[in-house]
């Protein structure tokens, strides 16, 4: 997961921002890169500022899919000056805490007891 992150943050020296658009208390950044065939793409990346939890989202979809930033919201990030990725761009799963919520849940009647008695 951190080298995948790591290519995306990476990824950010690569990417143009052609223009912003403001929509309320919400930006929107228009971003391009090239291909290998040098044609250009470009995505768009929705930020909503919110002082507790901002959130963002961009039209390549690699966090709703994956569940990690992609290197168009680390380039908004960039430009909003954000020192830390906010809490709605982690995922549980890839963080430390990801098993403390899982349970197992065991009837004894179904197994053996040797596997009870040797845990």
């Amino acid at each position: 997961v951190f080298e995948h992150v790591r290519n995306e943050i990476d990824g950010v020296g690569d990417l143009i921002t052609s223009r912003t658009m403001v929509f309320g208390s919400s930006r929107v950044y228009f971003t391009s890169s090239y291909n290998d065939n040098k044609q250009e793409i470009e995505y768009t990346t929705v930020y909503y500022p919110d002082e507790n939890n901002p959130r963002m989202e961009c039209s390549c979809k690699l966090f709703e899919c994956e569940g990690i930033p992609c290197c168009h919201i680390f380039n908004v990030m960039k430009h909003e000056r954000m020192n830390e990725i906010p809490s709605s761009l982690l995922m549980k799963r890839w963080t430390k805490s990801a098993k403390s919520d899982t349970q197992i849940s065991v009837h004894e009647d179904n197994v053996p007891n040797e596997a009870i008695e040797f845990a």
